[in-house]
């Protein structure tokens, strides 16, 4: 049975929040007063101390010395110490975050009075934290960003988007690459705002709804929510389903029942027609399909956010490969959908440096300049050809190999890998495979792209890490790579090591 909530008003809402804060056990010092001459949250009185008390004459009390337990006034010795103490904090009205630095030992130790300076001192200085969060600071975003808060800096640290490394080389840059270009594109964009509008807003009130109706963690109604959740994505297209295969990686923000779906976004995903893979084949190798493979799958063996894989034979000599063609409205969706998210990323940019210290913009350019070189399989096959150079040798670790000349920017030609998902423990079991081994072998491998290479795979989800025979780790899908700074490289080798 629900029961209606109390009616609160704001007055009792402040009573309740102070007397939440002042339990806090918060540390016994204080920061210097903030520098700002006027802010918005200025305090004019703590509200702790509206009603001062001889017993704890703390600032922002009367300036009159209270009379002592006799009568008489207070010793020449605490009138000092009470004057160094107001003017150690000044006027009142014009400090923004109230200092507590005097508070101690202004009245003699009792257990009362010992407890009354404790709790007014613990509920200052959780206010001061209170309105410092409230109004954020560049030292917070330096503590939980370490991307640059500075937009030159930012602009300058953006790297080099290579959809043309023959050429001069593209710098990422949103107006060239995302912009919509004359008024059809823009048509499409306002289309494309709705469709998404009206489709996550039906999800969050089907949420919403099932919040208030008390659905338990694992019931049916939230497992068929979950799924709903998956179909939406996937009717979304490219741009949210690669969203859902990242957070389907982070089970500290999502429920263990929303992750089971998301991670079918990883390899099972509805393909597209495949007579249209087929045509984009043949432009792609330049020449009909069966002249290069002598047998080829007539459906796709999986599909994912960009693109889908076939399993063919090729003609010349035998070998088994996976050919990936790219979904064909890919890019153009997937850079409608990134001017849509930047656009939403501005407006709140600033409260997110504020209250989280994350620079949303710079965050969506990292996201949108990976997932457009993700575009672009000649540098995909650029990449496998880096991982087999630092692997060589590695018998521990099998990098499949690429065919670079019947590669193209959306058809891609590697080896055929026969593996079983990294996740697959009875089939681990079944290849006889000890789980130990394969994970030290898995956590050796990632240690040397991070620390030795300092090139490291940027999507290692179940769907591109599999299993072999003879218990070699084997990686696949190297659209997502992502390059570590000597001096990032440094900094974990010393965090490794100490």
């Amino acid at each position: 049975m629900r029961t209606s909530p109390l009616p609160l008003h704001p007055p009792l809402l402040l009573l309740l929040a102070v007397m939440t804060l002042v339990p806090i056990a918060l540390p016994t010092s204080s920061p210097a007063p903030s520098p700002r001459p006027s802010s918005p949250l200025a305090w004019t009185r703590p509200p702790v101390l509206l009603r001062p008390s001889t017993r704890l004459p703390l600032a922002g009390c009367p300036l009159t010395p209270p009379a002592g337990p006799m009568g008489t006034a207070p010793s020449g010795a605490r009138q000092t110490a009470r004057r160094a103490m107001v003017g150690a904090r000044g006027v009142v009205g014009d400090v923004s975050v109230p200092s507590t630095d005097a508070i101690p030992n202004i009245v003699e130790s009792s257990g009362v009075d010992k407890m009354l300076r404790s709790r007014a001192r613990r509920a200052l200085e959780a206010s001061g934290v209170l309105a410092k969060w409230l109004r954020g600071s560049p030292e917070e975003e330096s503590i939980y960003c370490n991307l640059p808060s500075d937009p030159e800096d930012r602009e300058f640290d953006k790297g080099f988007c290579t959809l043309n490394p023959e050429g001069p080389g593209l710098r990422y840059d949103p107006e060239l690459m995302l912009k919509p270009d004359g008024v059809v594109e823009y048509a499409k964009v306002a289309t494309r705002l709705t469709q998404i509008i009206a489709t996550f807003s039906g999800l969050f009130f089907a949420i919403f709804r099932d919040e208030l109706m008390d659905e338990q963690d694992g019931s049916e109604t939230v497992r068929a929510r979950a799924s709903q959740m998956r179909a939406q994505l996937i009717e979304l297209g490219p741009t949210f389903v690669k969203v859902g295969q990242v957070l389907a990686n982070r089970p500290d923000i999502v429920r263990a029942d929303y992750m089971e779906e998301l991670t079918k976004l990883q390899d099972k995903v509805p393909p597209f027609d495949s007579k249209v893979a087929f045509e984009m084949m043949e432009d792609g190798l330049g020449r009909p399909v069966d002249e290069v493979f002598s047998k080829i799958t007539t459906e796709p063996i999986a599909a994912a956010s960009l693109g889908q894989v076939y399993r063919a034979t090729l003609r010349s000599t035998g070998e088994e490969v996976a050919v990936k063609v790219q979904r064909p409205t890919a890019a153009s969706d997937i850079k409608r959908d990134l001017y849509l998210l930047r656009l939403v990323g501005s407006a709140f940019n600033d409260i997110a440096i504020r209250r989280i210290g994350a620079d949303a913009l710079s965050l969506l350019d990292e996201f949108a300049e990976n997932l457009l070189l993700e575009l672009d399989y000649k540098q995909e096959a650029r990449n496998i050809v880096d991982f087999q150079e630092n692997f060589a040798g590695d018998d521990s670790v099998k990098i499949p190999g690429v065919y670079p000349q019947l590669t193209s920017e959306k058809v891609l030609v590697m080896e055929w890998i026969q593996g079983i998902r990294c996740t697959d423990l009875e089939g681990l079991s079944r290849l006889g495979v000890p789980i130990s081994s394969f994970i030290r072998v898995g956590v050796e491998s990632g240690m040397r792209q991070l620390l030795e290479f300092g090139l490291f795979h940027g999507d290692p989800h179940p769907g591109n890490v599999f299993a072999l025979g003879d218990g070699r780790i084997a990686y696949v899908d190297f659209g997502s790579v992502a390059e570590i700074s000597k001096a990032n490289k440094e900094s974990l080798i010393d965090t490794v090591v100490h």
